[in-house]
């Protein structure tokens, strides 16, 4: 966890899992679920995804503001 003195620092929770389009990049599934991380000041947005089939997890980082 990231500390500023004196002053906190805000958090978002990830959203909610949906499909992707993208094939897993291990075992070449479409069994694949997405969420997308953004900062509670909207600096930055990046995707997680995970295979239902191999258990696999990467990210794609997003443009950063």
């Amino acid at each position: 966890m990231t500390h500023i003195p004196g002053k906190p620092v805000a958090f978002e929770p990830p959203g909610e899992w949906r499909t992707s389009q993208h094939a897993c990049r291990k075992c070449r599934s479409a069994n694949v679920a997405v969420r997308t991380h953004q900062s509670s000041c909207g600096g930055w947005e990046d995707d997680e995804f995970r295979c239902n089939s191999c258990g696999l997890t990467w990210w794609v980082d997003g443009i950063d503001s």
